[in-house]
């Protein structure tokens, strides 16, 4: 899980090597440039996309990392993400399911997967349409149960710890089977 990383997400994998490839570039200095990196425009979040232009404008130290457009984010996913998950399932991976994000992960990871093994089954799940957190209605679950993947080998991508969602809906029926535990 990637929630083991150094800061408890898949994103860590991304910042590092868009870091790097930015410095190998000679795009960014240690200890001078200010690493920016907002949210994908398309979530709604234009007034930070707006300040991050007046950054830009302001200061020319200032780079945006980009996750959503920057190659070395899929990247950080080709030459890691993927090579462990063939690595660690002795290349014995049927279906390769992550959530949608940036991109990066799924891209990244299903092209390596897939130049190992063509069949391998790539899935894109989104939250609204596939709760991949919840447990009763998981996108897993949902192509787990499907007749045509019965004995195959499904990797989920659990892009950081479920901490963070403790106090939402996600874990209601958690909250409740705890609550309600008999230890007799």
């Amino acid at each position: 899980m990637e929630s083991y990383q150094p800061l408890s997400s898949v994103k860590d994998r991304t910042a590092l090597r868009m870091m790097e490839d930015a410095e190998e570039k000679g795009l960014i200095k240690p200890g001078i440039t200010i690493l920016v990196e907002g949210t994908d425009p398309k979530l709604g979040f234009q007034g930070m996309v707006e300040r991050i232009e007046q950054l830009k404008e302001k200061d020319s130290n200032v780079y945006v990392l980009d996750q959503f457009s920057n190659p070395a984010n899929p990247d950080a996913h080709f030459t890691g993400t993927g090579p462990e998950i063939w690595k660690d399932t002795a290349g014995k991976v049927d279906i390769f399911v992550s959530g949608t994000g940036s991109g990066g992960t799924l891209t990244g990871a299903g092209k390596y997967l897939k130049m190992k093994n063509p069949d391998i089954k790539i899935i894109c799940v989104e939250p609204a349409e596939s709760a991949v957190l919840s447990v009763p209605t998981s996108g897993v679950r949902q192509v787990a149960k499907r007749v045509e993947n019965k004995g195959k080998m499904i990797v989920r991508m659990f892009s950081s710890g479920g901490e963070r969602y403790i106090s939402t809906q996600l874990f209601d029926e958690v909250r409740d089977e705890c609550a309600n535990m008999s230890f007799s």
